[in-house]
């Protein structure tokens, strides 16, 4: 592991050296010094990585919530069809798997759970209503 981490931060080290000393910067086509260029700058790269790296994140989560959705809820040819549209197409088969089979299945789920719990409420207004009679 220690291998690991110094070879990560001496192939970092090499990174910042060989761009602030190696590099030459270009503002509006002149070539100048880069270290007349500000150091909030040089930021932008590793800004650009993680926020790349928090999309992945996010897209391989989804992606693997949609595959196992598939294969928890999906019955016979259309669990074979959602899985190889899922492995084939990524996120995009995420995407698509989402708003096609969970949002509106969520949807009939919600409005069954509606007309429970309404019906709960009918059946415990008709039994006071016995009561009381």
């Amino acid at each position: 592991m220690k291998k690991i981490f110094f070879s990560l931060s001496s192939f970092f080290g090499i990174f910042v050296f060989a761009q602030n000393v190696l590099a030459e910067c270009t503002l509006n086509g002149e070539v100048i010094p880069c270290e007349d260029v500000p150091k909030w700058l040089f930021v932008f790269p590793f800004v650009f990585m993680g926020v790349f790296f928090i999309f992945l994140f996010l897209g391989v989560a989804l992606w693997i919530w949609m595959l196992v959705d598939a294969i928890k809820n999906e019955k016979d040819n259309d669990l074979i069809v959602w899985v190889l549209v899922l492995v084939f197409l990524q996120i995009f088969g995420a995407i698509i798997y989402y708003f096609v089979r969970k949002r509106p299945r969520n949807k009939v789920e919600n409005n069954a759970l509606e007309m429970n719990a309404q019906s709960q409420k009918e059946e415990k207004i008709n039994d006071q209503s016995k009561l009381k009679n």
